[in-house]
């Protein structure tokens, strides 16, 4: 189980989120992976982090 800390558009705040896998998807740079809230659960659909993506900000 992949978690990746990441910006929660429910409760508005940088939580951590857990990877949701898709066996049958096709992996591509510009895929939107399913990632769920730790603390709300709610479920997003969003690109991969680069390196440096979120951690400048």
């Amino acid at each position: 189980m992949e978690t990746e800390r990441r910006f929660c558009d429910r409760c508005m705040a940088k939580s951590e989120h857990v990877l949701i896998v898709d066996e049958e998807a096709i992996v591509t740079y510009k895929k939107k992976n399913a990632y769920r809230c730790i603390n709300c659960g709610h479920k997003s659909y969003r690109r991969s982090l680069r390196p440096s993506a979120e951690s400048v900000y």
